[in-house]
């Protein structure tokens, strides 16, 4: 009506509701294409996308635009190794939950792996249900991670 006032909103006092995702998804960083080609089938119906990368860039790339929580990555690849593989995510994503998928014969290389810089190792040949806990367990981590961060800046702010 004419000349009713009414209280003052502020605008924009409704916080944007948080994303909620669905599901988990993966970079896989590997250049055979073998194991993607029956895992992301197969694991897509259960919530977990797989999306491959053949390079450190495109995982890079992938790990940005898709939000990925782990990074499943072979012991070398096209332009590198499961080393630098981390070291990437602890520059540019270092909530990003890693495994490493390594033959037993390849158990020299990866100690660094197993001792802690990476989230864990998969054995080749890999089952399909330990690579799915594998997957949820490390996405796990990602979002206590996350939690951790969110809590901390809360009590810095």
């Amino acid at each position: 009506m004419v000349g009713e006032s009414r209280p003052a909103v502020a605008r924009n006092t409704l916080a944007a509701p948080e994303t909620v995702k669905c599901g988990i998804d993966c970079v896989v960083l590997t250049c055979f294409d073998s194991d993607f080609g029956l895992w992301a089938p197969v694991f897509r119906p259960c919530g977990i996308r797989l999306h491959r990368a053949q390079t450190l860039e495109t995982a890079d790339f992938l790990l940005t635009v898709t939000d990925a929580t782990v990074l499943l990555t072979d012991l070398v690849f096209l332009d590198g190794s499961w080393v630098d593989a981390i070291g990437m995510l602890a520059r540019f994503h270092p909530l990003v939950a890693s495994l490493v998928m390594a033959e037993a014969v390849d158990r020299p290389f990866v100690l660094d792996a197993i001792n802690g810089s990476a989230f864990g190792v998969l054995w080749k040949p890999i089952q399909l249900g330990i690579l799915s806990r594998s997957i949820r367990f490390a996405n796990e981590a990602y979002e206590e991670r996350a939690l951790w961060r969110r809590n901390l800046a809360s009590i810095a702010v």
